[in-house]
């Protein structure tokens, strides 16, 4: 076998760990096994840096190092610039590394690798070398005298192995840090040094070093060892080559800085470091890798998925002895089957087609039900209904509540290979590869577009949210962003982007009936035709697609698409042109209904100051408005709204700007600046009538959707109407979640001209409301007003909610908490 292996696969041929009797090497192992799933790869390991995988204390390379792990990284997105790493100056290691290296039958390059870790700067009792031999013949011995401290390890020949020997070298190791290089790589003197100073700043980071094919044809060991410059002085004659695939990744997402979701596929296994902890956390190397090729990209997307910052180190540089930046013609065959290897196991896009009724090993979403309140068949009909989606590279896992076990849920779903019935928050642990991670509430109305709609709108956000028109609010969150979030004890805002979803696309309308007898003979033909057209649109373009991608000359393909792009532009002035006699032919044949539908719009006039908002309450305080986002691009920000001090501190740390935004922390304001407010000119009395039925509501009965979402979205139409009809409506606390989102729903209805009673006052619905409209909330005197006395309440509650919960002003709240000279809106 070892004859028909491509040259550059011999650095990577290593076996499992038999029992040689290396002090505590079967101790590491029972732990890792312990920690690890039935398959092997430790998938099932705790995401917790200084926990995973130390059931014991850490030994020590020559008995010295730190006894504690360094934190987690909270940053955000990738923005590995932002950690705080000590200058290669200042840097004062203490924490001991392992250095990995898989080896067959290469005797010459491993010599010339080992006198490159001799003239390494990292304290050399600081760091061991674990040589995995993977079945050579003759086994490896070292029979040369070295100064570092050396081990090797033989495992069986089973054929290509490298996931394996990285593996049982991982397991022998005795380092907190885990530095893997291939057995054909000569490093320069700060090469480890440089992977280890970002492993001291935190536990959760892969570092990627880089490498350059180089002839080393004349040079031995001896003369590596001896030199008195750099590798890079001693070869500076030879012919070199880049690995030009890792340079055009890098220049296309600033060094891994974007919001791009692959930039795992630059992690190469030749020259990588990780922690130990983590590395146990990620599941190791997945050992079902055979043949060579892309066992370290499966790695890189379960780290990325668990929320790792991808560091590129480019002063951790290494020489590759001989060719090999190209790939040959077996290993271009040979990474191309392992495609299909990995279309099972990594959930991207572009790795993976998703046919409609297709599944695999590693679902893209993780669907999980919130049983809430509810019974057994509304839960069920809700995992129904999102088996039914058109998106089906998914898994339901359905919560239990605590100490309730669901027997029946178990019975019917059990033997679903895509449905499990588990612990609350179980989900993440089960299922750490998905890339997405959606949440849907027992009840909710679950159409079969809404999943993908979900994942499109989300864009390059973390994390998105959406209320339904059942009431109910969904999310879906970036895998890597729930993990790195509950690692550091961070809310998603604190790692990502935290978005409001368009809700109105999510909404489903009643059902459309004909309105003629023409028109019902005329439906079925029209909903084929309608059909075919979509499907012939959706050919056309990927055909149009395919024809531009295939162009070669670059300047040919900027004319293309210039003009493809002007093309596109009148396409859509003329659809936007027929689509109002588009709707009426519609509504003509049935096809859409003809029904009085209050729609929400979200507030465009200016608030006095541009503000962005961070943060989930932040950003629900001034939702009813189009003139804050999330804080994204390089636009002008004047005010910054979060939600606390970690926060605050995060947008302090973060690039100094000629205008860095005034920062209001909603935690340390007034807590009447964190309800949500309302738009004025949508939220308003307008048809009021003093004519009202003698009976009163809850308002649980009138709006079940009323503690979640965007209040003020939610009363409109006739649902208004119905309201404003009612002598008063009475509230308690137990109808929402917060006092917070309480104030928000009774200044929105109070706003409307709606007469809402509260028998259950409180303090903290006090501060959040203010004393006046709170004690005309209260008092007595709603309940037993006369028309009258219930018209000059309406108009003082009002007057009262306009006053503190207009947009208006809570944004000249904002201005003031800020004191910015900026004048608050009129």
């Amino acid at each position: 076998m070892a004859a028909t292996r491509p040259r550059h696969m011999v650095r990577c041929r290593p076996r499992s760990l038999p029992d040689r009797g290396e002090p505590h090497g079967e101790l590491r192992l029972m732990v890792l096994l312990q920690l690890g799933a039935a398959d092997g790869r430790l998938s099932q390991a705790r995401p917790c840096c200084g926990s995973i995988g130390r059931s014991r204390p850490p030994q020590r390379v020559a008995g010295r190092g730190r006894m504690t792990a360094p934190p987690p990284a909270g940053v955000r997105g990738n923005d590995w610039r932002s950690l705080p790493i000590a200058p290669v100056e200042f840097f004062e290691p203490d924490m001991a590394v392992t250095v990995v290296i898989p080896y067959f039958e290469a005797p010459e390059a491993l010599a010339l690798t080992l006198a490159g870790l001799e003239g390494q700067t990292y304290p050399r009792e600081l760091f061991e070398v674990v040589v995995v031999d993977d079945g050579s013949d003759p086994p490896l011995e070292l029979d040369q005298p070295t100064p570092l401290q050396v081990r090797v390890i033989h495992q069986e020949d089973l054929g290509f192995g490298a996931a394996r020997a990285r593996n049982n070298g991982a397991r022998a190791a005795t380092g907190d840090i885990l530095v893997f290089l291939d057995c054909d790589m000569v490093p320069e003197a700060g090469w480890l040094a440089a992977h280890a100073r970002w492993h001291h700043a935190a536990c959760d980071l892969v570092t990627l070093g880089f490498r350059r094919h180089v002839d080393f044809e004349g040079i031995d060991a001896g003369a590596v060892r001896g030199r008195s410059g750099s590798l890079e002085e001693l070869l500076a004659k030879r012919p070199v080559q880049h690995p030009e695939w890792i340079e055009r990744r890098m220049a296309s997402t600033n060094d891994l800085t974007d919001d791009s979701d692959d930039i795992f596929r630059v992690v190469t296994s030749g020259n990588f470091g990780i922690s130990a902890a983590f590395f146990a956390a990620a599941g190791m190397f997945d050992e079902s890798f055979t043949q060579w090729g892309a066992e370290d990209t499966e790695l890189g997307w379960r780290a990325y998925a668990l929320g790792a910052v991808l560091v590129p180190e480019r002063s951790a540089l290494c020489w590759h002895q001989g060719p090999g930046a190209v790939l040959t013609e077996s290993e271009t065959v040979s990474l191309e089957q392992q495609r299909d290897k990995v279309s099972h196991l990594i959930p991207d896009r572009r790795l993976r087609s998703a046919a409609p009724g297709r599944s695999f090993t590693v679902p893209q979403m993780v669907v999980v039900v919130d049983p809430g309140d509810a019974e057994p068949d509304v839960i069920l009909a809700t995992v129904e209904q999102v088996l039914a989606s058109d998106v089906h590279d998914l898994f339901v896992w359905v919560e239990e509540r605590p100490a309730e076990r669901f027997e029946r849920l178990h019975r019917l779903l059990d033997p679903d290979p895509r449905v499990e019935v588990g612990a609350a928050g179980g989900a993440a642990g089960a299922h750490r590869a998905a890339a997405f991670f959606v949440t849907v509430p027992a009840g909710a109305e679950v159409t079969t577009r809404m999943i993908g709609r979900l994942r499109q709108q989300l864009g390059e956000a973390a994390s998105g949210q959406s209320d339904l028109a059942s009431g109910h609010r969904v999310t879906i969150t970036r895998a890597w962003a729930l993990h790195r979030a509950r690692r550091g004890t961070l809310a998603i805002s604190d790692v990502g982007d935290v978005v409001e979803l368009d809700v109105d696309s999510l909404r489903v309308i009643q059902e459309p009936q004909p309105q003629s007898r023409l028109a019902a003979r005329l439906q079925g033909p029209v909903k084929t035709l309608l059909r075919v057209w979509t499907r012939l649109r959706r050919h056309l373009v990927t055909v149009f697609g395919t024809a531009l991608r295939i162009r070669s000359p670059k300047d040919a393909g900027r004319f293309i698409a210039m003009i493809v792009r002007a093309v596109w532009w009148r396409v859509c002035n003329v659809r936007w042109k027929l689509r109002r006699v588009r709707k009426r032919l519609k509504i003509w044949l049935g096809l859409q209904a003809r029904s009085r539908r209050y729609v929400p719009r979200l507030a465009r006039y200016p608030l006095g100051a541009e503000i962005t908002a961070s943060g989930r309450v932040a950003s629900a305080v001034l939702a009813a408005s189009a003139r804050v986002a999330s804080p994204r691009g390089d636009h002008h920000v004047d005010i910054l709204l979060v939600d606390s001090p970690a926060a605050a501190r995060s947008v302090a740390s973060g690039p100094v700007s000629q205008s860095r935004p005034a920062v209001a922390v909603l935690d340390e304001l007034s807590p009447r600046l964190s309800v949500q407010a309302f738009d004025a000119e949508t939220v308003n009395p307008i048809g009021w009538s003093a004519a009202h039925e003698p009976e009163s509501a809850t308002l649980r009965s009138q709006l079940p959707s009323a503690g979640r979402g965007v209040f003020s979205h939610r009363i409109g139409g006739d649902a208004l109407d119905e309201l404003r009809s009612l002598h008063h409506l009475e509230d308690r606390a137990t109808f929402h979640r917060s006092a917070r989102q309480r104030a928000a729903a009774l200044a929105a209805l109070a706003a409307a001209g709606v007469l809402v009673s509260v028998p259950d006052p409180d303090a903290d619905l006090k501060e959040c409301l203010g004393e006046q409209l709170h004690d005309l909330l209260a008092g007595p005197a709603v309940a037993r007003a006369s028309a009258h006395e219930r018209e000059l309440l309406s108009i003082a509650m009002r007057r009262c909610a306009l006053r503190d919960h207009s947009l208006r002003s809570r944004a000249r709240q904002i201005l003031g908490a800020t004191g910015m000279d900026a004048p608050g809106p009129e």
